[in-house]
């Protein structure tokens, strides 16, 4: 089961990946939202599937957000992460948090930390706080 869990987290952090390189037809997005997860996070498993059903269908396309993953798995991940991290400067910001299982929402501008939500939160809480980041 573990191995099955492993594989299903490996999928939804390459979904994401691969949605924050579609959305980002712009050079400095407005909002960078970052989700911190982990193989070991139970939570953060549990609800990547929801994420990739409910949120990311309503920001597809657009250049306004990038969705990123920092996976704290290990430091393979944590290097993989800075790198993806590193071409939006928000790396210093990011790591300063260190607690899986969080969502991170970044200005695109001053590469500050706007808001920070649980993974655990709602769909519609999450698209409330990404849409008051876009300023909807």
């Amino acid at each position: 089961m573990r191995k099955i869990t492993a594989i299903s987290f490996s999928f939804v952090l390459l979904f994401l990946f691969m949605f924050a390189k579609a959305g980002n037809a712009q050079s400095t997005p407005k909002v960078i939202m970052v989700m911190q997860g982990s193989m070991t996070c139970q939570a953060c498993i549990d609800n990547l599937n929801r994420w990739g059903a409910d949120v990311l269908p309503k920001y597809s396309g657009s250049s306004d957000i990038v969705f990123v993953t920092n996976d704290m798995t290990d430091d393979k991940t944590k290097a993989s992460s800075a790198t993806e991290m590193d071409k939006y400067g928000i790396t210093a910001a990011v790591t300063s948090k260190t607690e899986v299982g969080k969502v991170l929402i970044v200005s695109g501008d001053s590469k500050a930390i706007i808001t920070e939500l649980d993974i655990t939160d709602s769909s519609d809480n999450v698209i409330k706080a990404i849409n008051d980041a876009l300023g909807k």
